[in-house]
């Protein structure tokens, strides 16, 4: 029996030809080698056609628009020109681990639960640090309440799953959280504890040209994820919950009204069982002790360790011990 074949999909835009060059040569040289590698330029201005073709490799299907059609509608259009098994996505600026692709194929072959894997991550280019991606499944459910828990060019997916499930094609941005937010109930997520994606940061990203959309969009996807706790979520609390997951300061008053919307949350989830409980105290903890601390580095003071998600509170490394740099015995 054979290797399984994958569909690896990538969609370019006016990428630089060298960084360009990096995302395609870090697929051509994967360990594992029985792949389709489709791209489609998006109507470039550059010409991405010549540096294509230089390549000389017959895995790869160059597919070149007439028109800009954006991200959403090329992953689409490349899922149906498709004939893999598992569909692999991958970025024009990115670059792949080279055993990323073999990784991923051997943790769905053994995982026949598992509908969508990730990996962890490096981030290039304007930051460099680790991205760490929760594994569990439950806790993956749970963290799509806060935002996207999966690093989208990192993903390896069961074509069998996109057939009725294709990207929204309504969704310019955002379109991989607004997938998850539908897969997540018809199958297992989980992230390969590995970096086995090299994930460029820049200010010229789609999501940062678009901020405005973009916010709109993932309050919309959130309030549909906190709809399955309760219907009744505000306005006001879904923009306290987006601005606990950015880097801006909370009042000591939103802090005190995140908590108590937290543990209502809590109590709530235990009649609709919706969400792991313990997976969503963990997610909402992390969530609020990460809001404390920006908040306190911010603006001084100590940290108000009187706010805790109820009934345990799960310490993570934003601890009044690690804020100031030694141990309180």
């Amino acid at each position: 029996m054979g290797k399984k074949l994958v569909s690896i999909i990538m969609s370019v835009y006016n990428t630089e030809p060298k960084i360009l060059d990096q995302a395609i040569k870090s697929i051509l040289n994967q360990t594992y080698k029985n792949f389709e590698f489709i791209i489609i330029d998006d109507n470039s201005d550059e010409n991405i056609k010549g540096q294509i073709e230089s390549y000389q490799d017959a895995r790869i299907l160059f597919i070149q628009n007439k028109e800009n059609l954006g991200l959403t509608k090329n992953l689409n259009k490349a899922i149906e020109l498709s004939n893999g098994c598992y569909i692999a996505r991958m970025d024009a600026d990115d670059i792949s681990h080279e055993k990323r692709i073999e990784k991923q194929v051997t943790f769905l072959n053994n995982n026949s639960k598992v509908g969508i894997v990730g990996t962890n991550a490096k981030s290039i280019g304007i930051s460099q640090k680790k991205i760490k991606m929760y594994s569990e499944h439950q806790d993956i459910k749970a963290q799509l309440l806060i935002n996207s828990p999966m690093i989208h060019p990192s993903i390896m997916i069961r074509k069998s799953l996109l057939n009725e499930n294709m990207y929204n094609e309504s969704y310019r941005v955002a379109q991989d959280y607004e997938l998850w937010s539908r897969l997540i109930w018809k199958t297992e997520f989980s992230n390969i504890q590995e970096e086995l994606l090299f994930y460029r940061l820049h200010e010229k990203q789609v999501s940062n040209k678009r901020t405005k959309d973009h916010n709109y969009l993932i309050q919309d996807i959130r309030k549909k994820m906190w709809s399955k706790i309760s219907q009744n979520i505000t306005s006001d609390e879904l923009k306290l919950i987006k601005k606990s997951s950015s880097a801006a300061a909370l009042s000591e008053k939103e802090l005190e009204t995140l908590n108590l919307f937290s543990n209502v949350m809590i109590e709530k989830n235990l009649i609709s069982l919706n969400y792991a409980n313990e997976s969503l105290i963990k997610i909402l903890s992390k969530n609020l002790d990460r809001a404390i601390y920006i908040s306190t580095k911010t603006k001084g003071g100590f940290p108000k360790r009187k706010l805790k998600i109820k009934p345990k509170h799960y310490v993570n490394r934003f601890t009044i011990q690690k804020f100031f740099g030694f141990l309180i015995r």
